[in-house]
């Protein structure tokens, strides 16, 4: 089973949707501090370069 969300190495929280080619932002580390977010979805390849050490390679 594949995890559903995923920290960035920039300490941000990702999730990703159950089909695997979408994710989002849920919360950022921030410069001024944390912050939530319930932004939409975004293709995978959009946020790959951060996720890329913690996703495997398709």
């Amino acid at each position: 089973m594949t995890p559903r969300a995923f920290w960035d190495r920039h300490g941000d929280l990702w999730e990703l949707d159950p089909a695997g080619r979408n994710c989002r932002l849920v919360w950022a580390s921030g410069e001024h501090g944390p912050r939530t977010f319930s932004g939409g979805w975004v293709p995978l390849w959009y946020a790959r370069p951060l996720l890329e050490p913690l996703i495997p390679a398709a």
